[in-house]
């Protein structure tokens, strides 16, 4: 069975937490149930304990790695291309895909129908599945960079903005 695994930061110090989701509710109803209140737990696997953690920055982890072994998570910013390492100085340099960008955001599909994470903005030879695409392709790589709450520059690069 699939481990279900999230990250959240701390409401009480900022810190990124790692381990499984609860969002809490309220004893308040209306006509469909129950009230939905802007707070989330994370069980961490590490101590077993619970943190209070920002909603808007829990984002869940794809089950994929990038190139050096960092688990990718909903909302980071992956930069994609192909890495070589210089036989004479041993400097690994990166090289982005021809007509591609160089990041993207890693999104969850499924609000818009499409059940599984992928990369926005769309790579150009492809209309979904591109995260799945580079974790299996032999020609590309993915590496982890940032992510949208802790380098919202790189968000904005990623969605659109300035590539320098």
């Amino acid at each position: 069975m699939r481990d279900y695994k999230f990250r959240g930061r701390r409401k009480d110090n900022g810190e990124w937490v790692y381990g499984y989701l609860a969002f809490i509710y309220v004893s308040g109803r209306d006509a469909s149930g129950f009230v939905y209140t802007d707070t989330a737990k994370i069980y961490s696997q590490d101590d077993c304990r619970s943190y209070d953690v920002l909603a808007s920055t829990v984002g869940e982890f794809t089950g994929l790695k990038d190139k050096n072994g960092v688990e990718i998570y909903e909302g980071d910013v992956v930069k994609v291309g192909t890495w070589r390492v210089d036989d004479e100085t041993g400097e690994e340099h990166f090289d982005p895909i021809e007509e591609c960008r160089s990041c993207y955001v890693v999104e969850w599909g499924g609000g818009h129908g499409y059940p599984a994470f992928d990369l926005k903005p769309n790579i150009r030879w492809s209309e979904c599945n591109d995260l799945s695409y580079i974790a299996c392709a032999e020609e590309a790589q993915c590496q982890v960079i940032g992510n949208i709450h802790d380098n919202p520059e790189l968000a904005r690069t990623a969605l659109g903005g300035d590539e320098s």
